[in-house]
């Protein structure tokens, strides 16, 4: 490696070099020690001061006094450099630990319909750059540079100018490189800033925890719905079966899914609301998202007990919503909680009051006897 790059370095800017094995010696003799890699301007006014300005001169210093005068590491690096040997190995390039783009030239938005525009074609690239590299992301980073306050025009033409830089970070339980899941998270992340469009100098897409596509497919499919039904499937396949569900497992493969789905709203809504629902399956057929029930119909600490992956998965399903659903069920919850708390403190007060009245009387009515 070392040899190479020397080579390349004579080589510049439009030239050729050829560093023979038989003349590196030769090469070398006359290099001057500053063009090695890894000497900077204290290291080689270190060597002048020693009278040691060429790699030939560098030769004639033992490894010993090398090491003495500058140590170990450094006196073998010197040692071996000014020889040509180098014993490090060319490997891969690093992986990268984050994939994003960013824009901060020319952006004015006039409305917050262009600012959703311009959030969309730049999740449209994030997400171009991340199956080109083979990669999908689990943390998303919005980035906005907003116009600091009383700043004047930039000096560049469309320039950010001074700015405040503002962020918002989310991760997710799978990897996505999916632009409409990209477009989406983006979204929730916007809506965190609440800040006037025409404010925006600056936007950027930063995603992370960066894992290799067929190694984030293999994650997906096994954490995924189906995955989960049909494991339960296989729990409950050392049941007798009826011959109705015999003739019931030569159906075709969307059978199947339909039996998955029924499962997993059946699971979904819960024991109260299967008994209390009507023989009609209009509650589940009419949805278009995966046939899954209403969210009114959902049980929620069914569903707060699923995986954090699945839980995932039905709430793309549900368009986002179902995360505030069980947020608002959690704080309807809390409230009556605290309403019959707060009745049950009250009547064991009147209780107890009633109790003091009954002993005041009981008491002067004796002292009066």
């Amino acid at each position: 490696m070392l040899l190479a790059r020397l080579a390349t370095r004579t080589a510049k800017p439009d030239g050729q070099c050829c560093i023979p094995p038989e003349k590196v010696k030769e090469y070398l003799h006359d290099l001057p020690v500053k063009a090695l890699p890894g000497i900077g301007h204290v290291l080689e006014e270190k060597l002048r001061k020693r009278l040691v300005t060429t790699c030939g001169q560098l030769q004639m210093i033992p490894k010993e006094s090398l090491q003495k005068d500058f140590g170990l590491k450094t006196g073998n690096m010197l040692w071996n450099y000014s020889r040509g040997i180098d014993t490090r190995l060319v490997g891969l390039a690093q992986e990268n630990k984050s994939l994003g783009a960013d824009v901060n030239w020319g952006v004015r938005f006039k409305d917050l319909k262009d600012a959703q525009h311009f959030l969309k074609k730049l999740c449209d690239e994030v997400s171009l750059r991340l199956q080109g590299c083979g990669v999908k992301g689990r943390t998303f980073t919005l980035k906005i540079k907003k116009r600091k306050i009383d700043a004047g025009e930039p000096a560049k033409y469309l320039g950010c100018g001074i700015c405040d830089n503002l962020s918002h970070s989310t991760t997710v339980a799978m990897a996505t490189d999916d632009v409409n899941v990209l477009y989406r998270i983006a979204s929730q992340l916007f809506g965190h800033f609440q800040i006037d469009v025409e404010d925006i100098r600056g936007m950027g897409l930063q995603v992370t925890k960066l894992e290799m596509a067929f190694i984030a497919k293999q994650g997906n499919e096994k954490n995924s719905i189906h995955a989960w039904l049909s494991s339960t499937m296989k729990n409950d396949s050392n049941r007798p079966k009826s011959n109705q569900s015999k003739s019931a497992d030569t159906g075709n493969g969307k059978q199947s899914v339909d039996e998955d789905t029924t499962r997993l709203a059946s699971f979904l809504v819960g024991p109260l609301v299967q008994s209390n629902a009507r023989p009609s399956t209009s509650n589940v057929g009419n949805r278009q998202d995966a046939g899954l029930p209403p969210m009114h119909d959902l049980d929620v600490g069914v569903i707060d007990s699923l995986p954090p992956e699945l839980l995932s998965e039905i709430n793309e399903i549900y368009n986002g919503e179902l995360l505030n659903f069980i947020s608002e069920r959690k704080n309807i919850r809390a409230d009556i909680c605290h309403k019959s708390l707060d009745g049950t403190l009250s009547t064991e007060k009147t209780r107890s009051s009633s109790c003091l009245g009954s002993s005041d009387n009981l008491v002067s009515r004796q002292v009066f006897e």
